[in-house]
C-alpha cells in the first residue's frame, strides 16, 4: 500500500511517462547516468539536451508528490511550539511508522523473502553519504554545520569500517544479491529519486535539510514542506 495514495499513479502522467515504473526506472537510470563520474565527451550537448529534459520530467513529479500532500502540511501547526510536538509525535504515528512489514520481517520472512527485500532496499540506495555532501552546497553555517556531522557519522567517523556505503555493499556481496533498476518495484525507487532531487535542485535544498537532518522513514516530503513552510514564515516575520 503506498504511503500517500494515488501519488504513482497521479505523478506519472504529469511527469510525462504512462505509469509509475517507467517514470521511476526512467528518472533512477538518468540519476546514475548524471551523478556517476566521467570524463569530457564529445557528445556533451546532447547530454545537456538530456539532462534538460529530464529535469523537467523530475520537476513535474516532485511538484506532483508536493501538490498529494498540501491537505496533510495544512493540518501541521505552524507556531514553533506546536510543530515541535507534531514533529516528535511522528516517531509514532507518522506515515510509515509500526507498519506490519517490519515485524513480518523480524518473525515471519524467511532467507528468500529476506533476501528479496534487501535486493529492493540496495537497489533503492541514493547515496546518503553523497546527497548530504551536496545539500550543504552555499547553505548558512548552521544547517551546514548539522549536515556535517551527519556526514561524518555516514563516512564512519574517519573509519572506513564504520562507513554506511560499504556495510551495505559488503551485505549485498555476503548475500549474493544482484540489484538492478529493472528489477527493483518503482516505490523504492521513488524514495531514492526524491531524495536525489531534493539535493541537487537547489529550490528543493530545504526539504533536502530537513530529511538529511531527521532520517524519518517515510515522512520526509510532509515533515520537509512542513517545515520549509514554517521557516518562510519564521523569516517573513523577522524582515517585516
Amino acid at each position: 500500500m503506498a504511503i500517500i495514495p494515488g501519488l504513482g499513479l497521479q505523478s506519472a502522467p504529469a511527469a510525462g511517462f504512462a505509469d509509475p515504473n517507467s517514470l521511476h526506472r526512467g528518472l533512477a537510470r538518468w540519476n546514475r547516468s548524471r551523478l556517476s563520474p566521467s570524463v569530457p565527451r564529445q557528445d556533451w550537448r546532447l547530454e545537456l539536451s538530456r539532462d534538460q529534459r529530464m529535469q523537467h520530467k523530475e520537476g513535474e513529479f516532485i511538484e506532483a508528490f508536493r501538490a498529494q500532500v498540501q491537505d496533510a502540511v495544512a493540518a501541521v501547526p505552524t507556531d514553533p511550539e506546536g510543530f515541535i510536538a507534531w514533529f516528535e509525535g511522528l516517531k509514532e504515528n507518522g506515515p510509515g511508522q509500526w507498519d506490519p512489514l517490519f515485524d513480518w520481517l523480524a518473525t515471519e520472512a524467511d532467507m528468500e523473502q529476506m533476501r528479496w527485500f534487501l535486493t529492493q532496499e540496495a537497489a533503492g540506495e541514493a547515496g546518503f553519504d553523497d546527497l548530504v555532501a551536496m545539500t550543504q552546497v552555499k547553505l548558512p553555517a548552521r544547517p551546514k554545520l548539522e549536515l556535517a556531522r551527519n556526514y561524518w557519522d555516514e563516512m564512519g567517523r574517519g573509519n572506513m569500517g564504520g562507513m554506511h556505503g560499504p556495510m551495505l555493499d559488503m551485505t549485498v556481496q555476503g548475500l549474493e544479491l544482484s540489484p538492478t533498476i529493472e528489477d527493483t518495484l518503482w516505490q523504492s525507487l521513488a524514495l531514492a529519486n526524491t531524495m536525489t532531487a531534493f539535493a541537487t535542485t537547489r529550490r528543493y535544498a530545504y526539504h533536502s535539510v530537513d530529511r538529511k537532518s531527521t532520517r524519518l522513514n517515510s515522512s520526509h516530503v510532509v515533515i520537509s514542506y512542513a517545515v520549509f513552510c514554517l521557516k518562510k514564515k519564521k523569516k517573513h516575520h523577522k524582515y517585516n
